[in-house]
């Protein structure tokens, strides 16, 4: 059985009979919200940034109060536009060949963007800016908030490193000085917009960037940018999808994900979506899931 941790305030439907997942969904939720609210207004692009930066530590909490008195433990926390391709069982089996305590999904746009510092996860930085940019267009380098998967050692880091980062929530990388560029928030009410940089940023993202970067060389992560456990839809192109043997296929790296993360591109994968299951092309809830063994459709949202 492995346990999914969903962090939405969203309605939540469990997985389907016999998939082997537990589903756990919650919002994290503090006293000091509205202080840090206050305090952070700067940086802050939506309302739903803070409590989502958050949400590690909810995870955690969740997981080990579920775990009892079992020390060790397997626990994916992720958001709720997914697809789900594998049983339980296939991606425990895959995390257990890549051999790391932490798996953390990647996509190709480093967001937010800081002004200044050196960038931590991308192409080598010997490289010409030409070299640079194109290898960006081509590979997942950057981690996406939306996927992890772990042990109880690997959460651990990961709270760890957080609790590190001198300004948390409010994250930005060691040395930095020119700040970070957000873009606007055009679903907000009020709409918001941010013309000059800010100093750091609260963001789920954000703080997991700040956070992994100091737990460089520790070999206690892995950023999956091949998409053998997860892929991230942001930037893809729909041509780098493919239906294969039911599921959908990352065709760059011939990889078939186990669980596909609707953050950009859903439409294109919303279409491909019947075709990998053999069905003739329909609409489809965000949030999906799809079983391996048993094509059935049961929205999470």
């Amino acid at each position: 059985m492995l346990h999914v941790y969903f962090h939405t305030n969203r309605p939540l439907r469990p997985p389907p009979n016999g998939s082997g997942f537990l589903a756990t969904s919650g919002w994290s939720a503090s006293p000091r919200l509205p202080r840090l609210r206050a305090e952070w207004a700067c940086c802050i692009r939506a309302p739903w940034n803070l409590p989502q930066a958050f949400k590690y530590r909810w995870m955690l909490e969740q997981a080990e109060r579920a775990a009892g008195a079992r020390s060790a433990w397997l626990g994916l926390l992720s958001d709720g536009d997914v697809v789900f391709q594998c049983t339980a069982a296939e991606i425990m089996s895959r995390f257990a060949r890549l051999g790391t305590p932490l798996v953390v999904g990647a996509e190709r746009r480093w967001f937010p963007l800081p002004r200044d510092a050196a960038d931590p996860f991308g192409p080598p930085a010997n490289l010409s800016w030409r070299e640079k940019y194109t290898l960006r267009r081509q590979r997942q380098f950057y981690p996406n908030s939306g996927l992890l998967l772990g042990t109880a050692s690997g959460f651990r880091m990961l709270l760890r490193e957080l609790e590190r980062i001198p300004r948390f929530p409010c994250c930005a990388y060691h040395g930095e000085s020119g700040g970070f560029q957000l873009d606007p928030c055009s679903s907000c009410r009020p709409p918001r917009a941010f013309p000059d940089p800010v100093p750091c940023v609260v963001d789920d993202q954000a703080c997991l960037h700040v956070a992994l970067a100091g737990a460089r060389g520790s070999r206690q992560f892995v950023v999956d940018s091949e998409g053998k456990l997860f892929l991230n839809l942001h930037d893809l192109l729909p041509h780098e999808l493919v239906a294969r043997d039911g599921r959908v296929a990352f065709k760059k790296s011939a990889e078939t994900p186990c669980v596909v993360h609707g953050n950009g591109g859903k439409d294109a994968l919303l279409d491909l979506l019947p075709r990998a299951a053999g069905k003739r092309q329909g609409r489809h809830t965000k949030g999906s899931m799809i079983s391996r063994d048993v094509v059935s459709w049961a929205p999470f949202l």
